[in-house]
């Protein structure tokens, strides 16, 4: 995980909402609201950011990572930003090709590893990517001869999926094209939940 901070002028806060005479029970609500519509618009825009930026094929992979995207609130002045950016599964580039040193998956190249469809790996069901021995791991079987080529070969096993580190690239991503306009999200929607809540308000006097 990674995590950002970021401080917001609370002086800015107190002027929108005096502005608009809004007690203090809506200012705290609608500042929560605010964090949350803000967190769920970062998550857009950084999934979108970070498939452009990393080039991979498919958002999916990307998209789980941000699934739990939180923004929490520390008095009135912080915010702490979480980011899953654990390496990805090296199938998020593309279809893996077996090259001389390893696997070639889209721009991205995982040294080492190889293609192939492994029996039982990952619920029960073979899976077809790209794989890498486990660091330490030692080979199950001795040396054995195909029955379709006549070769020599050994097992792969144990093995793990292919991944590629993303965390130093992904957050300069986060940081340069979508944390920008954090605060011109954040306060665009902090005004517009004032607006909101005082007006039901007044409906309801």
């Amino acid at each position: 995980m990674s995590e950002l901070f970021f401080d917001l002028d609370t002086s800015e806060l107190d002027t929108v909402a005096k502005g608009l005479g809004a007690s203090e029970l809506i200012v705290k609500s609608s500042f929560s609201a605010a964090l949350n519509f803000t967190a769920r618009k970062l998550r857009t825009l950084s999934v979108r950011a970070l498939q452009e930026g990393l080039d991979m094929k498919s958002q999916k992979y990307i998209r789980s990572r941000l699934k739990h995207i939180r923004l929490k609130q520390s008095g009135m002045d912080e915010i702490k930003l979480w980011y899953g950016l654990n390496d990805l599964n090296a199938l998020a580039w593309g279809t893996p090709k077996q090259t001389a040193s390893g696997v070639q998956v889209g721009s991205k190249s995982v040294k080492g590893a190889f293609r192939a469809k492994v029996p039982s790996f990952g619920g029960g069901k073979s899976k077809t990517g790209a794989f890498i021995r486990k660091p330490g791991g030692k080979r199950r079987s001795a040396v054995k001869v195909s029955r379709k080529t006549g070769r020599k070969y050994t097992s792969q096993l144990p093995v793990q999926l292919a991944t590629v580190g993303i965390n130093d690239q992904a957050q300069i991503i986060i940081e340069d094209d979508v944390l920008v306009d954090f605060e011109v999200i954040f306060f665009t929607e902090y005004e517009r939940q004032l607006k909101w809540r005082m007006e039901k308000q007044s409906k309801k006097a």
